[in-house]
């Protein structure tokens, strides 16, 4: 994942104002309501969902403000039994995403991959800040959390979250087949000449 002081596109650094502005958004806790549980072998886990997070970056970081990239998908192992399948798969050692009795080879593999690489996005997430989901390992920020899901909760909840406006960013491209014929040197900088899904 690109750092999240500059701009994959462009390879520019984000204005000071704006760096300020997305430290201020990533030191705030994420809305209690983006926090899920799951049941695990310990109890319970927290998490944010995958697409939130997608959606938490974007908002942060602007739609071309952050970046990621798949370096390594490994399977690590796969069991057939009675015609289903079961396999699990890491992404980078960071990620991993399991598949259990699927009735193909193929659904399996598609299962574990995307959970895989769901993961390994999330925990690289967490690692800057708060907002992204580093707080669901807070277990007074969890308390808080719980607090708020019991209906018969006698004590008021703190709203952890606090509105902090989206970092704006204009996009100073426009796709080739709309874009008007640049009138000058510096339209021409305006015009994307290929494209690309970050």
């Amino acid at each position: 994942m690109e750092s999240p002081h500059r701009n994959p596109r462009k390879n520019v650094p984000f204005s000071p104002e704006d760096t300020l502005r997305i430290q201020k958004q990533l030191d705030v806790p994420v809305d209690v309501e983006h926090i899920a549980f799951r049941p695990s072998a310990q109890g319970t886990v927290a998490y944010v969902e995958g697409w939130r997070a997608l959606h938490l970056a974007n908002e942060v970081f602007g739609f071309s403000g952050w970046s990621s990239e798949i370096l390594s998908l490994a399977t690590d192992f796969v069991d057939t039994e009675g015609g289903r399948v079961t396999l699990g798969v890491s992404c980078m050692d960071i990620g991993y995403g399991s598949s259990e009795n699927q009735r193909s080879k193929a659904a399996a593999y598609e299962k574990a991959r995307k959970e895989a690489v769901t993961d390994a996005m999330k925990r690289a997430l967490r690692m800057f800040g708060n907002r992204l989901g580093n707080c669901a390992y807070d277990k007074t920020f969890l308390q808080q959390v719980r607090s708020k899901s019991r209906p018969n909760s006698t004590s008021k909840p703190v709203n952890l979250a606090t509105t902090i406006p989206p970092v704006s960013f204009v996009p100073k491209w426009q796709h080739p087949k709309s874009a008007p014929a640049p009138s000058s040197e510096m339209d021409n900088e305006l015009v994307v000449t290929e494209e690309r899904i970050f």
